[in-house]
């Protein structure tokens, strides 16, 4: 059985060949062993890749030095990284198997695009997928998280995937191969081993063919996933737009699909919302505007008509200057500025990225900077002064648009609301001699 399971393997997925170049990662445990092993007799070029994270005092360095020698029996090239874990995970403030993860596939991912690799492998088993698929039922998951360890992903590849632990185990006693133990593998304070010690064995109790039957089911699961994957993404065609760095969900068709909880699931999941976080949004759809979520690293907006998604992003107080003279702004926004005579017969462009001032009225330097409470200005064709909040109600700003607009400043005033209005106390008049011509060269917000 196991002598096949490469070739299986390789007529199951058949973009992967023989003739490539594969990096395997190799720590020095039994599964990651057989798999060395099982590509030395199929007479597949491989290098291998370790990496010593000093976590376990003596144990790590001797699992180097093992790994080491595997490469010389093998007659195979071999990279080895050293990381002070410890250090980084305090530094970084996250956990220690988290940690060593991101620096695991960091470093492959380093290796694979500097030495032209086809494929990393991995000695990920059917335990370990039936461990993933248990691990994330019981944290809470969508049909993704159902579908265990793929056997590709991207250039990752699991050829044991589909081979119990217990098939390893066997090969290796009657091979007589040695290995390294890790002791941290049977330490229950960890969530996956709590999985693979008691909670495993306990459904073995009730279902003795229970490795088989959860791989079959996860099978069958993973096809699933991809008939449900293509619904949803003909869903999220008709209901979401993107608009520069912005998500937009129309909540009204969102509210009209067969089953808008999952839809909206699926669409925030990858966002890093949780479970909670997202079943308080699908609860806020129908109440007030302004209510803000957030996840890791992204917040959604409940406006009146659209849930918006977007990266959190620092409130940057900072005021860009234009100094007089100055012809061109690359930081914060593109735009192009031009002083020159007002020539007879002049017509102001009515294009809302193009502004139009008395430069004899300006205050030079003048500043580039979001909008504030107490702001106004008086806008273009009006008399009477407006605050910008209730310009930005009136002209229907989402509460994205309200925190992304630029404002041009001469002084204290609020001369231009970048893409859209200008102030009258600026305009261009009759007589008026000198002009700056102001053009902003971003994506145009519609006036």
């Amino acid at each position: 059985m196991m002598q096949k399971v490469l070739e299986n393997f390789f007529k199951k997925y058949p973009k992967v060949n023989k003739q490539q170049r594969f990096l395997l990662a190799v720590s020095g445990g039994l599964d990651s062993t057989v798999l060395a092993e099982l590509f030395y007799r199929s007479q597949i070029n491989f290098t291998i890749a370790h990496c010593n994270f000093h976590l376990r005092d003596f144990d790590s360095d001797r699992d180097e030095s093992f790994v080491r020698t595997l490469a010389q029996k093998y007659e195979v090239s071999i990279f080895v990284k050293e990381f002070d874990t410890q250090k980084i995970a305090m530094e970084n403030k996250t956990g220690i198997e988290e940690t060593a993860r991101k620096l695991r596939y960091s470093w492959f991912e380093e290796i694979l695009q500097d030495k032209k690799f086809d494929w990393l492998v991995t000695a990920h088993h059917l335990d370990d997928s039936i461990e993933t698929f248990l691990l994330n039922m019981l944290r809470g998951t969508g049909l993704s998280g159902l579908h265990g360890i793929l056997p590709v992903r991207g250039q990752l590849i699991r050829p044991l995937i589909e081979v119990s632990r217990q098939e390893i185990e066997e090969f290796a006693n009657a091979q007589k191969l040695t290995h390294c133990e890790d002791y941290t593998n049977h330490d229950t304070k960890y969530a996956r081993n709590r999985i693979r010690h008691q909670l495993v064995p306990f459904f073995k109790e009730f279902q003795p063919n229970f490795s088989k039957t959860m791989g079959d089911t996860i099978e069958r699961l993973q096809g699933v996933e991809k008939i449900y994957n293509t619904s949803i993404q003909q869903i999220c065609n008709e209901i979401v737009v993107k608009k520069g760095t912005t998500i937009e969900i129309y909540i009204e068709k969102l509210l009209k699909t067969e089953s808008p909880p999952t839809v909206l699931f699926e669409i925030l999941s990858p966002f890093g919302f949780n479970s909670a976080v997202i079943h308080s949004v699908y609860e806020s759809l129908n109440g007030e505007s302004g209510r803000i979520f957030y996840s890791e690293k992204y917040q959604a907006l409940k406006d009146r008509t659209m849930l918006m998604i977007r990266e959190i992003q620092k409130n940057d107080p900072t005021v860009y200057i234009i100094e007089k003279g100055q012809t061109t702004v690359d930081v914060p926004i593109r735009m192009t500025l031009d002083i020159r005579q007002k020539e007879d017969g002049f017509v102001i462009p009515k294009m809302p990225n193009i502004a139009c001032f008395d430069a004899d009225k300006l205050q030079f330097p003048l500043q580039l900077r979001h909008w504030k409470k107490g702001d106004f200005f008086v806008p273009f064709g009006m008399k009477g002064h407006k605050k910008l909040s209730d310009f930005f109600s009136d002209h229907k700003f989402s509460l994205v648009d309200k925190q992304q607009v630029w404002l041009l400043c001469s002084g204290f005033d609020v001369i231009w609301v970048v893409g859209c209005r200008m102030d009258d106390r600026y305009r261009v008049e009759a007589e008026t001699k000198r002009m700056l011509m102001c053009q902003w060269t971003d994506e145009v917000r519609g006036s």
